[in-house]
């Protein structure tokens, strides 16, 4: 027989244990699935990876991701993608994304609406970066990829509007960038 006030001092701990771990899974954040969206981790020689290092970020899955759990590097580098599917979109906030060793045809512009961070874009050799000269400050392509540097933004460019690579340029309106953009795309109505 159990002493007096044992059952007591053990009853804490059915309802502790549960608990914490109730705790402790709130407390993790969900990783986001473009994390996962292909096997395996972030690659060793990954501008992600060496960003990621730099600044001192956390790497889980194929993301950078800051302490608040916000993707900053996306490695999907050699993960057999034609297409950027839907949930590539949840990356908006990414600095810096590798998409080399993917059999990327080309990409819209339309695809990286949003992406106001994004300075760093490693892509397929055969693939340009998006929006062109006018868009990066900086284009160079070794033997398996490309990189664009320095996303320009459209709004304080001395291009001339007629030459704007499209409608979906990476920034967030304002009055005068909504003028500048109808400007740019022969909007009569913004000639008024």
């Amino acid at each position: 027989m159990a002493p007096v006030g044992c059952d007591r001092s053990l009853d804490w701990v059915s309802w502790a244990i549960p608990l914490l771990l109730a705790l402790s899974a709130e407390s993790s954040l969900a990783l986001p699935e473009v994390c996962t969206y292909c096997l395996g981790l972030v690659h060793d020689t990954s501008e992600v990876g060496h960003y990621c290092e730099k600044e001192e970020l956390k790497l889980e899955a194929r993301c950078c991701l800051t302490k608040e759990g916000t993707i900053v590097g996306l490695d999907l580098q050699n993960c057999s993608l034609k297409e950027l599917d839907p949930p590539f979109a949840e990356a908006y906030s990414v600095i810096v994304l590798d998409l080399q060793a993917n059999p990327l045809l080309n990409i819209s512009t339309t695809v990286f609406r949003n992406f106001t961070k994004l300075q760093t874009l490693v892509l397929p050799l055969k693939v340009d970066c998006p929006g062109g000269y006018y868009a990066w400050d900086n284009m160079t392509c070794g033997t398996d990829s490309c990189t664009c540097q320095g996303q320009r933004s459209q709004c304080n460019s001395t291009v001339e509007p007629g030459f704007l690579p499209s409608p979906s340029v990476l920034w967030n309106p304002g009055h005068d960038h909504i003028l500048h953009l109808r400007l740019a795309l022969g909007d009569p109505a913004s000639k008024n």
